[in-house]
């Protein structure tokens, strides 16, 4: 932590605080970037966890009147977890939440965001929710459902409407490596090689 007294994210989260309570009712965007708390062993997080949960409730007004999107780039990738199944699973699916301001609670949006909570989705979508909520939500007082393809801004669809047909690895922008879908493996033999029809390709 070098020369500071304190831990890195407090002063980050002192920061977004007063941030948010700068110039009042002025819209306003804050991407905050916490790497340190937990980003080479994941034991340290934890700690935190009560940290959070004061500026949560302590910024409480502030938030009633935002989206919020709570999330990590990827799941543990030290201290071993990442060698076991549930390692590898959390790496390629990290946590997110998204929270919508609370006048839109218990509204259509709302429920497209709780029909995604247990469907397959990409950083491509949080890119398209973030342009739907800056360049198209906005027309409709942030009631549009209807599904929208959001290229060339964003190869993902927005959280807030409704998705067009299925989602799995093999229909969205999901490297193989990244995949968290159960599909069968094979070894690629020789012979199994040359029974494979190319000529689609």
């Amino acid at each position: 932590m070098g020369a500071t007294c304190g831990e890195s994210h407090l002063y980050m989260l002192q920061f977004l605080e007063m941030f948010m309570n700068a110039y009042t009712g002025i819209p306003k965007i804050s991407l905050v970037w916490l790497t340190r708390l937990a980003h080479d062993a994941m034991n340290t997080l934890y700690h935190a966890d009560d940290q959070f949960l004061k500026f949560f409730k302590k910024n409480r007004k502030n938030f009633e009147h935002s989206f919020l999107f709570f999330f990590g780039d990827h799941g543990p990738r030290f201290s071993g977890i990442q060698d076991v199944r549930l390692g590898r699973y959390e790496n390629r699916n990290p946590f997110f939440l998204m929270a919508l301001p609370k006048i839109m609670q218990n509204t259509a949006i709302h429920e497209e965001l709780l029909t995604k909570s247990m469907q397959l989705m990409t950083h491509f979508d949080i890119h398209a929710t973030l342009n739907d909520i800056l360049h198209y939500q906005p027309h409709s007082k942030y009631s549009d459902t209807t599904e929208r393809r959001m290229l060339p801004i964003s190869k993902g669809s927005s959280l807030l409407r409704k998705w067009r047909g299925p989602r799995n690895c093999q229909t969205l922008p999901i490297p193989f490596d990244y995949c968290i879908c159960q599909y069968e493996k094979k070894n690629v033999t020789y012979v199994i090689r040359n029974q494979i029809d190319f000529t689609h390709l």
